[in-house]
């Protein structure tokens, strides 16, 4: 969900302020990898670039995301006071022979957790 903010600084402004101490913060999205290796986006350093969300548009809905760095979105979320407490890769089934070679697996998912402290 975390590509869907279009503002995504404000967002985990917001989230920091409502957070109590001691309390962890969870969020999912695209890894931002991907973006280029689906060949959403071109330049991985292109914050705010927009990217299409393939299956949805495979069926006709063009739905769109906001790409940023996993730097860009530590920057957000740390520079606001909260804690990393976990970068979690998840993992994709085996590779898509349209995407990657067959032996090859690759995260097209990341959960991050915060900590308030």
């Amino acid at each position: 969900m975390l590509n869907d903010v279009a503002d995504h600084r404000g967002f985990a402004a917001t989230l920091a302020s409502l957070a109590r101490p001691g309390a962890r913060i969870v969020l999912a999205f695209n890894n931002p990898y991907s973006s280029v290796v689906r060949e959403h986006i071109v330049d991985y350093f292109a914050n705010g670039a927009m990217g299409v969300y393939g299956g949805m548009s495979a069926q006709g809905v063009k739905a769109h995301y906001y790409h940023r760095t996993l730097e860009e979105y530590l920057d957000a979320f740390l520079g606001v006071g909260l804690r990393l407490a976990k970068l979690a890769d998840v993992p994709d089934r085996p590779a898509r022979r349209w995407l990657l070679p067959a032996h090859c697996r690759f995260p097209l998912f990341m959960v991050l957790a915060f900590d308030r402290p």
